[in-house]
């Protein structure tokens, strides 16, 4: 009984200081790092809580813990336009209703006719993909151009091997550089008109991961340029997606929230937690796909859907234009 005290109380010391680490985020990558593992961090004070105060534990320790639990949950819903909304609000316009989907495909996913089928089950307008190479482009063209017949030109660049698929003809699609000399990705927007006199402008960037002292300039640089981006476009009707190998509790996605003015919203009680999609429980995953919007959109929902074969889950959401 004493090794299994003990146990449990070196379990609890090693979360309070990993956590304790994780707010001090700004200072060093690797607290960054550890800042994206909120989740986590209350899913872990939740499972030792019990057993602190069954075991009888120090009293100290177990509140430090229920501290954790609740600065960790507080950290979940703080980044969200509205923490407290665990519901859609309710739209006026059925009729004005958009579909879109953001899913990393994975380089070594073959899975096209499962793709496909996936597209066409869930009546997807848009559906934003990463990580798909250039010879295995036609095989996922013959799947998905007879459900949603417009695509990025094929001479054109496509930054970190993304590509579109629209029920809407993709229009000023537009491919820069986003961060200067810090690196050299590029981010891209594009217009579809979806309704009568209703424009919606998109923009999408895949991010580095923040592995390290560089490519975590790197990956702050690259949310801050598209932020900057579409702070200074400040066109209406904007959604801004992609795979950003970043958590909402990063430094990196809350200065491009600052900056972008755009809405993070998610309505369940836990975040969609979209990478990896092999771990078998939603606790020990990580919201690192994302789809944000501006005021004059409605976020009627937003879920993570099928892997369909890849490390990530799909995310799809809802939108309404009233």
């Amino acid at each position: 009984m004493d090794f299994i005290k003990n146990y449990i109380s070196v379990l609890a010391f090693i979360l309070v200081a990993v956590y304790t680490l994780s707010l001090f985020a700004k200072w060093h990558w690797f607290f960054a790092l550890l800042s994206n593992f909120v989740i986590q961090y209350f899913a872990g004070a939740i499972i030792l809580l019990p057993l602190l105060i069954l075991l009888n534990q120090d009293a100290l320790l177990s509140a430090i813990v229920i501290a954790v639990a609740m600065g960790s949950y507080a950290q979940i819903r703080a980044p969200m336009s509205n923490p407290l909304a665990f519901a859609a609000p309710i739209s006026s316009n059925a009729g004005n209703k958009i579909k879109i989907a953001q899913y990393n495909k994975y380089y070594k996913n073959h899975s096209y006719k499962k793709i496909g089928q996936w597209v066409k089950n869930n009546n997807i307008d848009l559906i934003m993909m990463q990580e798909v190479h250039g010879k295995y482009l036609k095989m996922l063209d013959d799947e998905l151009l007879k459900i949603l017949p417009y695509t990025m030109p094929k001479d054109i660049e496509r930054p970190n091997y993304v590509t579109i698929y629209s029920k809407y003809p993709i229009e000023n699609l537009i491919i820069k550089s986003i961060c200067g000399d810090i690196c050299k990705t590029k981010g891209l927007r594009f217009t579809i008109s979806p309704f009568d006199n209703e424009k919606i402008n998109i923009y999408s960037v895949h991010t580095e991961a923040p592995i390290g002292t560089q490519k975590y300039k790197e990956n702050f640089a690259e949310l801050d340029g598209m932020a900057r981006w579409i702070a200074s476009d400040n066109l209406p009707n904007t959604v801004f997606m992609g795979d950003w190998n970043s958590t909402p509790y990063s430094p990196a996605f809350k200065n491009m929230l600052k900056i972008s003015k755009l809405n993070y919203q998610n309505y369940n009680i836990f975040p969609e937690t979209t990478w990896p999609s092999f771990a078998t429980l939603p606790f020990l995953k990580i919201p690192i796909d994302h789809i944000l919007f501006s005021n004059d959109i409605i976020l009627s929902s937003i879920n993570k859907d099928k892997a369909i074969e890849s490390d990530h889950h799909s995310l799809i959401a809802t939108f309404t234009l009233e």
